[in-house]
């Protein structure tokens, strides 16, 4: 793994610090928004209350739905989508390519099927019989 320079490492932090900061914001949004609106002071205060980092007071029927209901569900909703995140991130490394084991330089003259259900070539199989031997293309290289 190559040695990264400082600026990197800053520019690498400062995206994580954004990229945390945005998902903070979205899982507070995503509290508040349903039957009953909920401002964002008044999740924060109730996330802040219940770790014991201050002492708000709060309607007992907003700090429930919070609690209860909605942060569970933006929670979930997040994790759901780091994974899916994860799983597109690895499907796009995967990389394909198409490899023969056979010789390639022994194909068939004429196609094998044709039309857009892939029928018998009529020209290659007579009589609905296939040949003892395929007229074999030849190479144009």
């Amino acid at each position: 793994m190559p040695v990264r320079n400082v600026g990197e490492r800053a520019g690498l932090g400062l995206f994580l610090a954004i990229a945390s900061g945005a998902l903070l914001f979205a899982i507070a949004a995503g509290t508040g928004i349903g039957e009953m609106a909920i401002p964002l002071e008044t999740t924060f205060a109730a996330v802040t209350n219940k770790l014991g980092w201050t002492a708000t007071e709060l309607s007992p029927i907003q700090e429930s739905v919070i609690w209860d209901y909605r942060l569970s569900r933006a929670l979930v909703a997040a994790c759901c989508g780091a994974g899916l995140a994860i799983s597109g991130a690895v499907l796009q490394s995967l990389e394909t390519a198409v490899v023969s084991d056979l010789d390639q330089s022994v194909l068939p003259a004429e196609a094998l099927v044709v039309g857009p259900a892939y029928e018998k070539n009529p020209w290659v199989f007579r009589n609905g019989r296939a040949p003892e031997r395929f007229k074999t293309a030849e190479c144009p290289v």
